[in-house]
Order: C-alpha cells, then structure tokens, then sequence
C-alpha cells in the first residue's frame, strides 16, 4: 500500500505543488452504479495554474473515468475545470487525469471529484485518507445522473473522509518543464548526421521558454543544437526556436542549451529536436524514456541534411520511443495580445493593485488619440497604437516600469488596433497594412496589406481580418499568405479573432455569423448566426465560446460543434469582449441602448448556465450613465474595466469585486473605449490622450 505525508514535490528540480490529501488507506467500492464523489480541500496558495488531477484506485473492470473541480459554498458550486477522461485499469496506481484548459485559483476552499462510466455496473475501487479523522476532509457521494449545473442540489451523504485524489499545480513564475526526463536504455543517434524530434504536450499558457535540456554523451566531443517545433496533425510543422550550439562530451550528463531568444508558447502539442554535428561520425548516445510503450511521445527520425523550412517533409520513421530531452519554462504574467491570450480569455496569473495610485502617466501630442488601441505588455515593454485625425498613425514601446518612451514606429494610417507580440515581433495593424516590428528597436521586418482588425498570434501564424470580406492567415516569419476565408461579401470581422484546439472563431460584422475555421487550413467547420451585427471578440474558455450581437443577446456555444447552451437578453447592446474566469462570466453593456432605466449595467454570469450570480450599476460622482465599450479583465479575484460617460467626455476606470462586483476603486479620467492590460502587479490602460500606469509603489 502507498503512503505518503509529502505536501510538495518537485519535478526536475522546479516547483510542482499538490492540494488535497494523497495518502492512501483502506479502500471503498464506489457504490452504486454511476455515482460521483467530491473531497473538499484548502488551498492555501494565490495564483495556483493547475494543470492536473491525480486519483488512486482502480476498477473491476477498465472504465472511462474523468475528474473535476468545483468551487465552495457550503457545498461544491460552481463547476470550474474538467479533465480528459482517462481509462482506468484493473490494478491500483495513480492515474494522471490532464484538465481540459489551466485553471487558475486563489487560496480558499475547494471540491475535487471524480466519476466513472461503468454501464456494467463493475466495482470502482477508491482509497479512503489514512489519516486521523480530524484530518479527513468532507466527501460529498451524489447521482452521476444528477450532475450539477450550478449547485451540487442532489448530494446525499457526507461521511468525512478524505478519498485519495489530489490537485497538481504550478505557481506564476516557477520555473517548470515539458518532455520526459527520465533515462531508460541508451541508443546511437543512427547514421551520420541524423537528427531526431519528440513530440510534447504542453499544457500551460504564457510558457517563456527559455532553455532545452537533453541527456547523453559522444564518442568524441561534438558541437550539438536543439530546437522547438510547432505540431501538425502528428508532424513537426513551424521551426518556433532554435538553441545556441553547445558542445557535448564524452560523459553522460543533462546538457542545457539556451534558446537564442525567448519563445512563449501556449497550450498545445509540440516538438522538440536535437541534431550533432559529428562529421567523423562519432556515435552519439541519447536514453529512451524507462516508461511503458503506451505511455512514451512519438518520435520522429530524419536526415539532418533535409533540415526542414516550414514542414518536415522527410520523416521516414515513427518508433514511440520518448528520448530523454526537455524544456525550461515560466509562465509568465506578461499581456502580450488584446484579452492576454489567442483564446482572449482576459484573463491574468498576475497579482493586481487594489488601489488606485498611478505609477506613471504617458502623454501623446495634442492630437493624439490613444483611445481605441489596448496595451500589450511583453519582456518589460509596454505597446500601444495611436493616431491623428486617422491619417498619422503610431506605435509606440514604453519602459513598463517608467512609462519612458524606448522607441516608436510611424504608420502609413492611424492605428487604431491592438498589437499583439511574441518571439521578440511587435504585429500591428493600420488601415490595411499589417506591420511586423522589431520587439526591441521598432525596427520594420515585413509588412503586408492583408490586415484590417487586431491581430492575434498562435503556432506560428498570424490570424487577422483583411478588411476585404477575407479573413487570412498568413506566416508570421514572413508574412506571406497560408490561406484565406472569404467571410462574406461586405462582411468584415469586427475585432479579434479567438484561437484554441485547432480552431480559430470569427464574428462577422455585417452577416452576423461567428464562424470556426480550421486554423491550419481554413476550411469551415461550423457557423453560428446570432441575429444582429456582431462588434465584440469570441472567447473560448473550457471548451465553451462567448459571443455578444447587437441584438442584446449573449450566446454561449460548443465551441467544438456550434451548437447552442445558452442564451441571456441583457438590457442593452455588447460592444465589449467578455472576461471568463473561475466559470464565471463578466461583461457590461453599453448604456446608450440600455435606455434610462438600464445605464451601463455589468454583468457577472454562470458560465455554464447563464444565470446572473451579480450585476452592478457602475456609479461615479453620482453619475450613472457609462458603458463598457472597454472589454474587461481579470486578476487576482478583481475586474478591471474602463467605462465612458454617454452625457461628457469623462471616462471611469473601474476595479470590481469579482465575487460580489462591489466597487474597489474607481479613478477618472477622460473618454476611452481601451481594454485594460495586467501584467507584474500593474494595470494599463489609455484613454484619449494619455496611457496609465496603475500599481502600488513597489511595483516602480
């Protein structure tokens, strides 16, 4: 029998955490057919991204079991991340259960569950915690038939003990891995100069990666690279980094290759390839990872001369064999894109100020409009857009401590999008052309006029509206053409496309559709018509798509099918994007369709149901009448949002509650329609003539 009182443990020598009890006692039947249990458990840590959720037991007979997480209100609640479901064998072990999307929690209290598909009726073993009964955490047993929406209404039975089952989580700004790292039987590289590549899952979002890591030796010293590839349907696709060279001896040892520049990956299936350079053809010796056939990464072996561009066109074989390499990576708290991410979640790992003390003010010309482009925040660097009289545009970077101006870069138009950076490249757009900068000097790589709306960047590809009734995506090395969609005639994409799992979503303006594209070829793969003009951007969280019309209705969709779960009618039109955390939703309307009995309500929605959990009348000077152009954003258990006043030229910035939306702070200044951006402790945001730097003193 496992027993363990460890709390932490470490993979690689970087922190990985658990919450709830793993010890292992005497052992339950599950009870009657399809019946859940849930554990509540305290987390004692802020900004925990949990990526995985850990079970011991096993069945009579394998059975498809997932997991899941629930908030707590004298009960579980609300339902905030699910796992892949996973088959479970007939011989006790941990089982590893990957949730869905990462789920991002502050200290409080919460319930794991766990529930198997076993139509056979077949025994389902658990294992009760060894602990003292005092230690035991509370179990709540309830009908797999009756599974809660919003509230766990059909619980039955508490009996206070702790099952084992646990939570695996990271903190923001660990320094963590992907890849195997264990060594097993060694093997030679195979003829000269060939190279091999593994395939990863990576299950963070925001990854700085920063360094490969590989283990083995060389007959004779040898000079050896790595690099980073992006998956397509099981093949190496887009070289997204490569690694300085390093020469590797004769004795076996964990090699650390840094990346030539820094590299930030989302979730997501990966490749990671060493070659040697060994022209005495020297054998070179790498270790097969000691885990069972059925659990080892596919593996693809090619000729280091057919070094691949943009595909590997060469693989000539598969053996499922993990080798012994891996990655060095910290998620970071960086806002590199509108709404943070390709899926525009808006939502932060970030700590966030709870006061209203600015630490910076950065003014434009007098007639400079910095109004509509929302900041994006990478490596220290602040980006905005802006533009006079639409004709002059400009982007800038600022120091993001500072608020000093590093560089700025002039447009042939006003900018009136969001840039979006990653991999050291700065993608705006301006009128019709899209700009590739320079991170670090503003410096011009490519542009294209194939761009019209806020771009947003993922595996490689730039995904952007052309302002033609095509949407595209084009290479984000080069900015050539992969492929384009033709959204409508006339109909143009409004704001931001979403990205995630494979699929890009578009709103279109005029046709009033949002659509699912195949993000590596384009092809439709469903459309959803929402009734009325589309302004707002989709976001794709757990599966589940949000969009808004103008019709005042906000849907939530199968992001993988289409198809409809819910809708609410709010009291008046959406122009903004939603924020979505902890399965919540927030977003606010805006108030010049509200009528007077309905001025700039927000809004705080149950993400799987759509029933109002809170709204908010935003009130400043006792003045009531904003709306909530400005999409909002999340952080550290707060909404941040900027709100206009429909009677003057004032603009609000508020910070809300998330949990009951009472207002923090608010702070005036003067009309804006920007997105706040959160990132290392600070909020930004810009108005018509001037960008904000919100945070506490030590956050200078």
């Amino acid at each position: 029998m496992l027993s363990s009182t460890s709390t932490v443990f470490a993979v690689s020598g970087n922190a990985q955490y658990v919450f709830g009890n793993s010890h292992v006692g005497v052992y339950s039947d599950f009870g009657t057919t399809g019946v859940k249990r849930a554990v509540l458990y305290q987390l004692t840590d802020n900004n925990a991204e949990l990526s995985s959720i850990l079970w011991y037991g096993h069945v009579d007979k394998s059975a498809s079991v997932k997991c899941a997480i629930y908030s707590d209100n004298n009960g579980p609640y609300l339902l905030l991340g699910q796992t892949q479901s996973v088959t479970v064998g007939t011989v006790d072990s941990w089982v590893t259960f990957p949730l869905s999307s990462l789920v991002v929690l502050q200290s409080g209290r919460y319930w794991l569950s766990f529930v198997v598909n076993r139509p056979d009726a077949s025994n389902v073993y658990f294992y009760y915690d060894s602990g003292a009964p005092s230690q035991r955490a509370r179990s709540a047993v309830y009908p797999f038939d009756q599974e809660p929406t919003t509230t766990f209404a059909n619980v039955f039975a508490y009996d206070n003990e702790a099952v084992s089952i646990y939570a695996s989580y990271t903190i923001s700004n660990a320094q963590t891995t992907f890849g195997k790292t264990n060594i097993g039987s060694n093997a030679d590289i195979g003829s000269t100069g060939v190279k091999r590549t593994i395939m990863y899952y990576l299950s963070d979002n925001d990854a700085s990666v920063s360094s490969i890591v590989w283990y083995g030796h060389v007959d004779n010293a040898a000079a050896m690279k790595c690099a980073i590839y992006s998956d397509n349907n099981g093949v190496p696709n887009l070289l997204l980094a490569q690694t300085q060279s390093v020469t590797v001896g004769t004795v076996d040892s964990w090699v650390t290759f840094p990346l030539n520049s820094l590299v930030v990956l989302q979730s997501g299936r990966y490749w990671l390839s060493f070659v040697v350079n060994r022209p005495d053809g020297a054998n070179v010796y790498f270790y097969y990872d000691t885990g069972t056939p059925s659990q080892r990464a596919r593996s693809a072996v090619y000729p280091f001369d057919q070094e691949p561009t943009t595909t590997f066109e060469n693989v000539f074989a598969y053996d499922n064999e993990a080798v012994s390499i891996y990655a060095n990576y910290k998620t970071g708290n960086d806002w590199p894109m509108f709404h943070h991410d390709p899926s525009l979640s808006g939502v932060s790992t970030s700590a966030a100020p709870q006061i209203n003390q600015t630490l910076w003010i950065f003014s434009g010309s007098a007639s400079e409009n910095f109004a509509s482009s929302s900041p994006a925040i990478s490596n220290g660097l602040v980006f905005i857009g802006s533009s006079v009289k639409e004709t002059i545009g400009t982007v800038y970077a600022l120091n993001s401590t500072t608020g000093s101006m590093v560089w700025s870069f002039k447009a042939d138009f006003g900018v009136f999008t969001s840039p979006s950076v990653t991999n050291g490249i700065v993608y705006v757009s301006s009128e019709d052309t899209l700009y590739a900068l320079n991170a670090s000097t503003g410096n011009q790589i490519w542009s294209t006029q194939r761009a019209d709306t806020s771009p947003v960047v993922a595996d490689g590809i730039v995904y952007v509206d052309g302002g033609d009734g095509n949407f595209n995506a084009l290479n984000a090395s080069t900015g050539s053409l992969i492929w384009s969609y033709p959204i409508s005639e006339f109909s143009l994409a409004a704001t931001a496309p979403a990205v995630a799992n494979g699929i890009v979503y578009v709103g279109a303006l005029n046709d009033h559709n949002v659509y699912a594209l195949n993000a590596a070829t384009g092809s439709k793969i469903w459309s959803f018509p929402t009734g009325s003009l589309i302004i707002s951007s989709p976001v794709v969280v757990n599966d589940l798509l949000y969009i808004s019309s103008q019709n005042n209705y906000f849907y939530a969709l199968n992001a993988t099918t289409g198809s409809q779960l819910w809708n609410y009618k709010t009291a008046g039109p959406i122009d903004s994007s939603p924020a979505v955390a902890n399965g919540i939703v927030y977003v606010g309307i805006d108030s010049q369709g509200g009528g007077t009995n309905y001025p700039g309500v927000f809004y705080a929605l149950n993400g799987l149901t759509g029933s109002v959990i809170w709204t908010n009348q935003l009130t400043f000077n006792q003045q009531s009448v904003y709306d909530s152009f400005s999409s909002p954003s999340f952080a550290s258990s707060t909404i941040y949002v900027g709100c206009r006043s429909v009677v003057s030229s004032q603009g609000v910035v508020f910070s809300l509650n998330a949990a009951t939306g009472d207002i923090i702070w608010s702070y005036q200044t003067v009309s804006l329609e920007s997105s706040p951006a959160i990132a290392n402790g600070v909020v930004y945001i810009s108005d018509l003539n001037n960008i904000y730097a919100f945070g506490s003193p030590s956050n200078k």
